[in-house]
């Protein structure tokens, strides 16, 4: 809606009420949709470039990547999948290498994080106090 859509609603004798409150509504709407529209935009762009990011870097720094982020979830399901399912899909080699890509980018080892992460009766899993 332009200017001059409001200057000829106030021509003449009279205004008609019902068509600016049509106008009002309508371009309350509009700026709305596209604040909506570009904010979906942003988080689109934002995954495409973490995508392009993790399949740009080597397979070890990816999971070790990905095991940070699920690390800082601090317990959540999708956190404790991904952590899973680095465990059982990797090769040992493979973990291997991730924990070493993880101690030389976060400064700390991966069991301390993880057992950080992990709270409860399930520690005792992966713990080796047998």
């Amino acid at each position: 809606m332009g200017d001059y859509d409001y200057e000829h609603l106030f021509l003449g004798i009279g205004i008609d009420e019902k068509k600016l409150i049509e106008m009002v509504g309508r371009s309350d709407f509009n700026a709305a949709n596209i604040k909506r529209k570009r904010q979906l935009m942003m988080i689109e762009f934002q995954r495409f470039m973490n995508a392009t990011l993790m399949w740009m870097t080597s397979p070890a720094e990816r999971d070790a990547r990905l095991l940070r982020k699920a690390i800082k979830t601090r317990g959540t399901r999708v956190g404790i999948m991904v952590i899973i399912e680095i465990a059982c899909t990797r090769e040992f080699c493979d973990v291997s290498a991730a924990k070493e890509v993880y101690h030389h980018l976060y400064k700390n080892s991966l069991e301390f994080d993880l057992s950080r992460f992990i709270i409860g009766p399930e520690q005792t899993v992966g713990s080796n106090s047998y």
